[in-house]
């Protein structure tokens, strides 16, 4: 196949069941003791398909700091949030969606090349996808560690899938799969394709209406995602 596509799969809610304590938590406590917010809390906002260095950025701007008071501290913030994390992973379970993992046997078999594009901290990500057992099917990835904007991850994918596999690829060559409008906000600014699956808590009508190339209700029968891939 000639410049074969590559998916790029979101963590929270598309590979991996969303609700997770341990991550909550680990953003309430980058407010409380990196910025002396402790009445700061994550879901002050709706946070889903953010990245989360722009979680910390909104989440705060509603407590009335500004944008370089965030600035200041953002670096110092992730660091504490993956501190945090993994020493309260055991708080969370880490279960994959349904049809994931026989979805990701599916590509493994055909060689398809597959990475991350989400907006979890970078060993925040890894680790969820370690203790769910599935770490070994994706070989790079673009974390919300790494940028603020979410559509700016997608050349960062693009850099560490070239770095891996030593050869150079074509942006269009990459796909978004996410559950959230901003998952298809995210491709459609870097002008590439997206699938939404309605996994999360975002109907087939969002996602239809964000304008996803391809909406989903689940990763369960993959014959329409392998279709859509061309494989």
């Amino acid at each position: 196949m000639n410049n074969p596509i590559i998916p790029l799969f979101d963590v929270d809610w598309t590979l991996l069941q969303g609700n997770n304590k341990a991550h909550d938590g680990a953003h309430n406590y980058a407010f409380s003791e990196v910025y002396k917010m402790p009445n700061a809390r994550k879901h002050d906002i709706n946070p889903n398909g953010m990245t989360d260095r722009q979680i910390i950025y909104e989440v705060l701007k509603t407590h009335g700091l500004s944008e370089d008071d965030i600035t200041s501290k953002v670096d110092a913030a992730i660091d504490a949030m993956t501190e945090y994390f993994h020493s309260h992973e055991e708080e969370a379970e880490y279960v994959p969606m349904k049809g994931v993992v026989e979805l990701l046997d599916i590509l493994k078999a055909k060689r398809v090349k597959c990475g991350l594009l989400t907006g979890n901290i970078e060993s925040v990500g890894w680790r969820k996808l370690e203790l769910a057992g599935i770490r070994d099917y994706f070989t790079f990835g673009a974390f919300g560690s790494m940028a603020r904007v979410r559509s700016k991850l997608i050349d960062v994918a693009r850099q560490k899938a070239e770095a891996y596999y030593r050869e150079g690829f074509l942006t269009d060559q990459f796909l978004i799969v996410g559950d959230a409008p901003l998952d298809v906000a995210c491709a459609k600014e870097g002008r590439i394709k997206s699938i939404a699956v309605a996994s999360g808590v975002f109907s087939r009508d969002d996602l239809m209406n964000a304008g996803a190339d391809l909406v989903l209700d689940d990763l369960i029968n993959p014959e329409a995602f392998l279709e859509f891939i061309g494989v």
